[in-house]
């Protein structure tokens, strides 16, 4: 027979989040889309400036590893952030900073007061 004491552990209602379907593919602890855009790069600049800047995947790699291995999309939150920032047209009004992935149209009424304050 058992008791229920104080020194019971309650049952647990939580759930470990198991990311392992969330995560992207990676080899050698790089994602493999980040892997293959890394190769694309470098060898496009092998063929324009030469064959030594193979070396240069020896510093990619590792460095994408690194900053992807506790989150594997550390790239695509500072893709969405500097995307967002480029159309960021607003700051200067507003003296803050929405992001938006989308981009206004011209002819909202707040682009008037926005030129009109930036002219001297």
């Amino acid at each position: 027979m058992t008791s229920d004491t104080a020194t019971d552990k309650p049952a647990s209602t939580t759930y470990p989040v198991f990311k392992g379907l969330g995560r992207k593919p990676t080899f050698f602890g790089v994602p493999t889309t980040l892997l293959f855009g890394a190769f694309m790069v470098v060898a496009v600049i092998t063929m324009l400036a030469g064959l030594a800047w193979w070396g240069l995947l020896l510093v990619i790699l590792p460095t994408i590893a690194i900053v992807t291995r506790h989150d594997d999309k550390a790239f695509d939150v500072l893709w969405l952030e500097a995307k967002t920032r480029s159309r960021n047209r607003n700051k200067r009004f507003w003296n803050g900073s929405s992001y938006s992935p989308l981009t206004y149209h011209r002819r909202r009424p707040w682009r008037t007061l926005i030129n009109r304050r930036t002219q001297p």
